[in-house]
């Protein structure tokens, strides 16, 4: 048991560590790409995005983790709330572009967070 658990311990924190260094030099690549506001606005957009998810995803993800044995029934419930839950908060943030552009005075993140907020519904197929 105990080679079992420091095996996966090793995966776990190799894979999270190729992960963090994937996302850090793809985040110096697109920082080199943008501009400093440019890099600003997808900053802006997500705060939002990811705040929305973490409501949509509610924890199913975990929960479907956490009990192996759902049934076809209950895993179908808890992908379609989290779609549903996504979906809602799409049309919400594109409803509400144009005012949080205006709030922030920047016209542009308005179109940007439009198109930025199609992630909630890609990752909420994650789950």
């Amino acid at each position: 048991m105990k080679e079992k658990i420091a095996k996966s311990f090793f995966w776990i924190a190799w894979s999270r560590g190729v992960i963090q260094l994937a996302s850090f030099v793809s985040t110096l690549a697109v920082a080199r790409l943008l501009s400093p506001s440019d890099y600003g606005l997808m900053a802006l957009v997500t705060a939002w995005t990811s705040t929305i998810f973490i409501v949509a995803e509610l924890g199913m993800g975990a929960t479907i983790i956490q009990f192996p044995n759902l049934d076809r029934r209950e895993l179908n419930t808890c992908f379609w709330v989290t779609m549903g839950i996504a979906g809602v908060g799409y049309l919400a943030l594109y409803a509400g572009a144009p005012y949080i552009a205006d709030w922030f005075g920047n016209p542009v993140l308005s179109q940007v967070m439009r198109v930025g907020g199609l992630t909630l519904l890609i990752t909420g197929l994650q789950v």
